[in-house]
């Protein structure tokens, strides 16, 4: 359903899908805001942080590789209207970060830039919250971006002892990233950031007490 009316436009029971992709919502645009943007709530079965990369930047990898691309980034790419949006969706990729389930955050755009703040939701058996801005200034691009993980398990998979991992742990990562440039090549190689990595509950099996009194006479 669609109103129209003097102060704005609004939609209502939006429904739909693409490419396997379903959506529903509500969205309006109040014309006389002094920064008029579309507004409202979307609901996805899947999002991809690489579909935003590519409103931004314009195409990041080769057609017939997917690579990254060397080819500089578009000056007019970018959301085609300014947005102010509720987010949910079963399922956030994050590429080779993985996949967060029952994503919940906030998108905003401006021109050149796109936002994603207050981004929550489960990743493996984790809980995961963040924050992401991309952004394209006539060919100029950037990103930044922090990322938490906390409360997933952590174990070896390659060593294990009657069948189980030796190490295990719940983990606490954080991280930052800040990167530019002028292709996408040029982000990846130029980024710089930092990050933590904290276990707790750590259980060890399989190690042998007696053979730590040598090895403390030593140290």
């Amino acid at each position: 359903n669609v109103y129209a009316s003097p102060e704005g436009i609004s939609i209502d029971s939006l429904k739909g899908s693409t490419d396997s992709n379903s959506f529903s919502g509500v969205l309006s645009y109040p014309r006389k805001k002094a920064d008029p943007r579309f507004e409202g709530q979307i609901t996805l079965t899947e999002l991809d942080l690489g579909w935003l990369a590519d409103a931004v930047y314009g195409p990041i990898t080769e057609p017939l590789t997917g690579q990254l691309s060397r080819i500089g980034i578009l000056a007019g790419a970018g959301l085609p209207v300014d947005v102010d949006l509720q987010l949910a969706a079963d399922e956030f990729h994050l590429g080779a970060l993985g996949d967060v389930k029952r994503f919940n955050g906030k998108l905003r755009s401006n021109r050149g830039k796109v936002e994603l703040l207050d981004a929550s939701g489960q990743i493996a058996d984790g809980n995961f919250t963040g924050r992401a801005e991309l952004g394209n200034i006539d060919g100029n691009a950037f990103l930044r971006t922090q990322m938490r993980v906390t409360g997933a398990s952590l174990a070896t998979t390659f060593w294990r002892y009657n069948g189980k991992p030796v190490a295990s742990a719940l983990s606490n990562l954080s991280f930052a990233l800040d990167t530019t440039g002028k292709s996408a090549v040029d982000l990846l190689e130029s980024a710089t950031g930092s990050g933590t990595l904290s276990l707790q509950d750590l259980t060890v099996v399989g190690l042998d007490a007696g053979s730590l009194a040598p090895v403390l006479k030593i140290a």
